[in-house]
């Protein structure tokens, strides 16, 4: 079932998606855009028919223009949100606002179901959504299919993904983004996976080589909205920089955030990839609850000092 999972998202094709959708809506990030509000359809788009504008939100955006009706759409939007796995809830009253260009980074101890919201959010099916919702540029995607998602925008980079015998990764990259064999040399070349095309999918890799063919597929597949599960998880100093950089790079890192039209959402447990990555936001699970935000340097450094406990005493969510 994980891999059925692993080929579907694989395989549909972000690129393809994304530019028929952005051909219908474009421009709108950080553009003024005019659109129907009966209901929330799709991205931010245009339309007369009502008299509100939609506008892309990062935090601490003020959007307050005398004589207008404004809303304001977050990239990713979760409220109240219930989550079980085999009949038991692991995830409880989740609340969440990511807005474009921002990172936010999660952490908390083993258990605490930082995984289970990403999967939740990507839509697998063993992550039963009992209650709230979640929403995607202004669209709501709760009951999507996984491959619904992919095509939105959505990309995971899995913690540990499937060995898939008789896939040549070059095959993979050129199905799911239909890049030409020089475009996607080129990626690889950068991610130092070159040499590995014609290997098949993660067949003994070892955990840097793992985690750099991941972020290679995501490099091909450019989706708006990442998340990244223990990006640093298994790999050496040398690897962890190479990757931070591609993250970076992946996110828009270069570009100042009002103009970045990625967003990410990324699981650490050691915390070592703020080293190599600027985050906006840090948040702290346990028991399944969103216990805190704030700084994620300072919520790290705190945690080293006292532990997840002691932490969550002195934040607030």
């Amino acid at each position: 079932m994980a891999l059925c999972s692993w080929l579907l998202l694989m395989m549909t094709g972000y690129r393809a998606a994304l530019a028929a959708m952005k051909s219908n809506v474009a421009p709108y990030m950080r553009e003024r855009s005019w659109v129907d509000h009966k209901p929330l359809q799709g991205a931010r788009g245009e339309s007369k028919s009502m008299g509100v504008f939609l506008l892309p939100c990062a935090a601490g955006e003020a959007l307050m223009i005398p004589g207008e009706n404004y809303i304001c759409v977050h990239m990713l939007e979760i409220t109240d949100l219930h989550v079980e796995v085999g009949e038991k809830e692991i995830l409880h009253d989740i609340n969440l606002k990511i807005g474009d260009g921002e990172t936010h980074v999660l952490m908390g101890p083993n258990g605490s179901g930082k995984t289970s919201l990403l999967m939740a959010i990507m839509g697998f099916s063993g992550y039963k959504v009992t209650q709230g919702k979640i929403m995607y540029n202004g669209k709501e995607i709760t009951h999507l299919a996984v491959n619904e998602r992919a095509k939105a925008g959505i990309g995971l980079m899995f913690q540990r993904p499937p060995t898939v015998g008789g896939l040549k990764l070059g095959k993979l990259l050129t199905a799911t983004s239909g890049e030409p064999k020089e475009a996607i040399d080129a990626y690889a070349k950068a991610v130092h996976m070159l040499t590995f095309l014609g290997r098949d999918v993660n067949k003994g890799f070892s955990g840097g080589e793992i985690k750099r063919s991941e972020i290679l597929q995501l490099m091909v597949q450019h989706p708006d909205f990442v998340m990244l599960d223990e990006p640093e998880s298994g790999v050496d100093l040398e690897n962890i920089s190479l990757i931070g950089a591609a993250i970076g790079k992946l996110l828009e890192k270069d570009l100042h955030i009002v103009h970045r039209k990625k967003s990410g959402l990324i699981i650490t447990h050691t915390g070592f990839i703020l080293d190599y990555l600027d985050a906006d936001v840090g948040l702290m699970m346990c028991d399944g609850v969103i216990k805190c935000r704030g700084n994620p340097r300072e919520m790290l450094k705190e945690i080293k000092e006292r532990g997840y406990r002691e932490c969550m005493e002195c934040q607030k969510v």
